[in-house]
């Protein structure tokens, strides 16, 4: 059984007529910015005095648990530092 030409041209659609692949969402165009633009562009203003005060969440055992589990604080002190990097002071309170 031999297909029409529409049907033909239908089942495999030349490469022109195709959309690009930015086009439709599944590969976005490369961003120009980096990491240290981003430091610069939310960086904290000169006169700024405040201080940004990270504090760690606590950690809940059960009632059958020995020890408390002892881990170091990674996630306040990434933060810490992507704030200190973009010039906010910033203290750590681990209670």
């Amino acid at each position: 059984m031999k297909l029409s030409a529409t049907a033909e041209k239908s089942k495999n659609p030349p490469a022109e007529r195709l959309p690009e692949k930015s086009k439709i969402g599944l590969v976005r165009d490369l961003d120009p910015r980096s990491v240290s633009d981003c430091y610069t562009t939310f960086q904290a203003p000169a006169s700024d005095q405040r201080v940004v005060q990270i504090i760690r969440p606590f950690s809940a055992s059960s009632k059958n648990s020995y020890s408390a589990p002892v881990t170091l604080p990674l996630g306040p002190a990434y933060l810490a530092a992507v704030l200190e990097k973009a010039k906010y002071k910033v203290k750590i309170l681990d209670a």
